[in-house]
């Protein structure tokens, strides 16, 4: 099995649109480690103001982007199709998990659902927004509705196989998964944003809108950012809470 490399990070037949180059990230501000940690919060109010194409660049190649700043790091041991590094750790080197892109509102980009390219840093469409509300879609959480930047992180099972033939390769999945999550919101966060974040979706309905039925590769959590006004919970949900107390 490891006598060959493994399957490739993005396979040939389900992203071939042409690819859409994103600018070059920007350098993070002065914000420190520690200010980010204790920053970042989950919120549910979220304004719908734009993100700029700028912040999504930087924010995808910090998070998911296989990093240029670590191509010396590589060394005849490592095996063939493992060389790429991302900010975050991936287990087996393999770098399993991917992002496709939920884009509402943008500067500079057409709402729909993007892969998101980690070799290139680069885009490429793969369907128009769905008809339905992103709550419809995210559990009926509908106070993320005109959330403007969402990721929706998937796992290429057929990757991590090659190396875990056997259950703990959802372990591998999972724990990928978290990490990059939480490095997308700590980026998310010292770009100036607020986060939210969910496993809860329809898998069919995601998996569709995707592009990725009967594939190995399936979706396991959602993160998204914008502009907000910090509040854990939304104005609904707050005044729910105040209509059920006696």
């Amino acid at each position: 099995m490891l006598a060959t490399p493994p399957p490739a990070d993005i396979p040939a037949d389900t992203r071939t649109n042409a690819l859409i180059a994103l600018p070059e990230p920007l350098a993070l501000n002065d914000d420190s480690l520690s200010s980010a940690l204790t920053r970042r919060k989950t919120c549910r109010s979220f304004t719908g103001a734009a993100v700029s194409l700028d912040d999504v660049s930087t924010l995808l190649y910090l998070s998911l982007g296989y990093l240029r700043e670590r191509e010396a790091d590589c060394d005849d041991s490592i095996a063939e199709g493992l060389a790429a590094r991302r900010s975050s750790p991936s287990g087996g080197g393999l770098n399993a998990c991917a992002g496709f892109v939920f884009v509402q509102n943008v500067d500079g980009l057409a709402p729909g659902v993007y892969a998101y390219h980690s070799a290139e840093h680069a885009l490429s469409f793969i369907n128009p927004l769905p008809d339905t509300e992103p709550g419809n879609l995210l559990g009926g959480q509908h106070f993320i509705n005109n959330l403007p930047l969402g990721l929706f992180i998937t796992a290429r099972f057929d990757r991590l196989w090659w190396k875990y033939p056997h259950s703990r390769a959802y372990r591998m999945a999972f724990v990928e998964a978290g990490h990059l999550s939480q490095t997308f919101q700590l980026v998310a966060t010292a770009l100036g944003m607020n986060t939210w974040l969910t496993g809860a979706f329809s898998d069919d309905q995601v998996e569709t809108l995707l592009k990725l039925e009967n594939s190995a590769e399936q979706p396991l959590f959602f993160v998204g950012c914008g502009e907000s006004d910090g509040q854990a919970m939304c104005q609904e949900m707050r005044d729910l809470l105040r209509e059920a107390q006696p």
